[in-house]
């Protein structure tokens, strides 16, 4: 759940006011005007004359909107959990919609008498937390998202803030989680391979996750060859994670299955390449080599370079180097007779593309093929709509 109300939703009421003119059509009389019924004989009025402004239509009165008081109380010593609690400012952004206002704003620490009592009173077991305070019946949208995103509607009215996203304080143990240890090892001697630094960053920005430290060591550093031992890692870069980490939703769902708890951390184990192969006298797997057969005399031909960057881009592949040869050259001759290669422009990758998760399985479901060497040949220009290339397996 994201920190804020916006996030959980924006319920707006729309309210269009039309008015009409009405037209009235009198035409001349052509005899004396009849009498006025509201006349005696005497010509004395016997009721008075309607006020001609009462049947105007009159504004309805102005309904002051209701307001929302906010007593906030604070997680104890922990700047990053209150970061994470209910905003009075993005609350009260969003009350309008729902026909109220913001009221007034409290703070509380957790130890104030003020602070215990209303824990006590509504059970509220993470901070911080948040009690709301209508000052009116709050319409049911407004119940609505509330219930479903952000707590519970109490027996007196009142809203409580449940919905807490880590790092947060526990009443009850008087511990804070979700604060994490992180330890990166780096690969060396490996130029394509990800710097450990890089998984804290896309951590903290794609999960909300907060690091208490975060270690990058070298597979000389003492703690990294400890670690590497005890926990038999045997690909490079690796990455710890300390078990606060499973209050995270975004890596309960997104990130636990690609690796192992064991020892009170997580463990990184499905390492994307390129990687240091430490069962393999630490060779690297994963740098591949990308070869283009192209005609360039054919200006206006399908550009292989682009369409080869949206393929292992698409596939997370890692191309080390890239080689391109005229058709008619001839190691160009030699590759079209090897593989039997019946149109240009096109790419081969070197077996090294086949420790890519999934990109052999994509690869065949386009049509291309991997040759009895391991070597993968495009071969789906039917596909490409629109593109122009050519057809040299007769002559074109």
């Amino acid at each position: 759940m994201d920190k804020s109300l916006l996030d959980i939703a924006l319920w707006a009421v729309l309210g269009i006011a039309i008015g009409a003119v009405l037209y009235y059509a009198f035409m001349a009389p052509q005899s004396a005007p009849p009498t006025n019924p509201l006349q005696n004989a005497t010509n004395h009025t016997i009721i008075p004359p309607v006020n001609q402004t009462a049947n105007q239509t009159q504004p309805p009165p102005v309904v002051p909107l209701s307001k929302v008081d906010i007593t906030t109380i604070s997680a104890p010593d922990c700047p990053m959990c209150n970061s994470s609690g209910l905003d009075p400012v993005v609350l009260g952004q969003a009350l309008p919609q729902f026909n109220t206002t913001l009221g007034a704003v409290t703070s509380l620490a957790p130890g104030s008498p003020e602070g215990i009592a209303l824990i006590a009173k509504y059970n509220i077991t993470t901070l911080p937390s948040a009690i709301l305070t209508p000052s009116a019946k709050l319409n049911a949208s407004f119940d609505t998202v509330w219930l479903q995103g952000a707590g519970t509607k109490e027996p007196d009215g009142k809203y409580v803030y449940r919905t807490v996203v880590p790092p947060y304080y526990l009443v009850e143990s008087k511990t804070i989680v979700g604060l994490v240890d992180g330890i990166a090892i780096n690969a060396t001697g490996c130029p394509g391979c990800v710097d450990g630094s890089i998984y804290f960053s896309s951590l903290e920005s794609a999960g909300n996750i907060y690091f208490k430290n975060k270690t990058v060591l070298q597979p000389d550093d003492a703690q990294a060859k400890q670690l590497m031992s005890e926990h038999n890692i045997t690909k490079l870069p690796a990455l710890f994670l300390s078990d606060d980490i499973a209050v995270y939703p975004f890596f309960t769902q997104r990130v636990a299955q690609l690796g192992r708890i064991e020892g009170g951390w997580f463990i990184l184990q499905n390492v994307s390449p390129p990687y240091e192969d430490l069962l393999d006298n630490g060779s690297v797997k994963g740098l591949v080599k990308a070869v283009y057969l192209v005609n360039n005399s054919c200006t206006n031909c399908l550009n292989i370079s682009q369409l080869s960057d949206y393929l292992t881009g698409s596939g997370g592949v890692y191309v080390a180097n890239t080689t391109a040869y005229d058709i008619s050259s001839a190691d160009a001759k030699a590759l079209v007779k090897k593989y039997n290669i019946s149109a240009i422009p096109t790419v081969l990758y070197s077996p090294e593309a086949s420790v890519y998760n999934g990109f052999e399985g994509a690869w065949k479901s386009i049509n291309s093929t991997i040759a009895s060497d391991g070597w993968f040949v495009f071969r789906s220009h039917g596909l490409l709509t629109s593109a122009i290339y050519q057809n040299i397996s007769s002559g074109g």
